[in-house]
């Protein structure tokens, strides 16, 4: 059934409303293992999301933040490589960057980094404007800002079809998560059609949620004609009812008549690949264990302070580079590693026998 011309004017105004807040059913929610207790986030959080890290699907490596003392970049502490670490992200109201706490069997940290690169899990397959779009499980999301406790504005990210990406929403923190992507494939095979096929005619798609309604959102390409592969529910008048999936969202959605093909069977999708740099290295002199928990004095412009926030775990192995007026300059094994500019330093005490390198 239809709903009223007067609702759906209030859903779909513009493509940059948030039309609807997107919850997770509880017995839908994954509950992940908490193998260690993280401290609470600072005050001002309104979304927290702990997961196990997330690499850039590239070839040439994991991906990284620098993580800051200060909320907005003030006094750079830390590279964490995000592959594999215990850790929770706590997003502010508005925009800036984001509290992190990671830790791994060598070290933990607790500090501020950005999220604009950043990519998040939808855990579940979840609408995000009823009866008409749906976030697909595993999509990955960019969080644009926080709203309010336990809600955030997101955009998914890397969709192969052009305008889905500018689309924004409204959705829970249950509803997300940090993990690794699964590494598969998306095509046109995602439509299980029941009725006929068709495609776009054109470069352009407008969606709507009801005949005659202004588009709440249009598809694009920079081709001849979209390819997207759409399965037609039914027609009124001169305007067709239509089912596809993207990469990351599945629609149903109201289209022009005039700008679909029945005839057309659709396309599939690719991906796209990253790319990265590498950076230089230090040469260490001998490695050690670290004997007992210890905080490390930071060294930055000739000038050392103590960074409560960044700790060293008993049992680390770290590459000893230098050793000066009992302290040791030191590059901890693991996926926690200095800032650019900035040097690590331990008491010796805290340092078991040399060992070879």
């Amino acid at each position: 059934m239809l709903a009223s011309v007067a609702e759906t004017r209030s859903v779909a105004a513009s493509t940059s409303a948030l039309p609807f807040t997107a919850q997770v059913p509880p017995s839908e929610v994954r509950v992940e293992p908490q193998e260690t207790e993280h401290p609470a986030p600072p005050k001002g959080v309104v979304c927290s999301i702990r997961g196990s890290g997330r690499p850039v699907q590239s070839n040439c490596g994991d991906s990284e933040v620098v993580v800051s003392e200060g909320r907005f970049g003030k006094n750079p502490l830390a590279r964490v490589r995000l592959e594999g670490l215990s850790l929770t992200w706590g997003i502010f109201r508005g925009t800036g960057p984001a509290w992190i706490h990671a830790e791994d069997a060598n070290a933990r940290i607790s500090g501020f980094a950005p999220t604009t690169e950043q990519m998040f899990t939808v855990t579940t397959e979840i609408p995000v404007l009823p009866d008409h779009v749906w976030l697909l499980e595993e999509a990955p999301v960019k969080i644009a800002r926080g709203i309010e406790d336990g809600l955030v504005e997101v955009s998914l990210s890397g969709d192969m079809i052009e305008g889905v990406d500018d689309l924004k929403w409204k959705l829970s923190c249950d509803a997300l998560g940090y993990d690794p992507l699964p590494n598969r494939g998306v095509s046109s095979s995602r439509v299980r059609a029941t009725g006929s096929r068709a495609a776009p005619t054109g470069p352009k798609l407008r969606l709507r949620t009801q005949p005659g309604e202004e588009p709440f959102a249009t598809l694009k390409s920079s081709s001849e004609r979209l390819g997207l592969a759409l399965e037609v529910v039914s027609v009124l008048g001169d305007f067709t009812r239509v089912r596809f999936f993207t990469s990351h969202a599945r629609f149903d959605v109201w289209v022009a008549s005039k700008e679909i093909d029945r005839s057309g069977l659709g396309f599939g999708f690719g991906r796209r690949s990253g790319v990265c740099v590498s950076r230089g290295t230090v040469t260490p002199v001998e490695r050690a264990l670290i004997v007992e928990d210890t905080s490390v004095t930071i060294g930055r412009n000739q000038q050392r302070f103590t960074a409560p926030s960044v700790e060293l775990v008993a049992g680390a192995e770290v590459s000893v580079v230098k050793r000066e007026a009992g302290f040791a300059l030191v590059v901890p094994q693991g996926r926690i590693q200095p800032s650019d500019g900035v040097a690590f330093f331990v008491p010796e005490s805290v340092l078991g026998p040399p060992r070879q390198l």
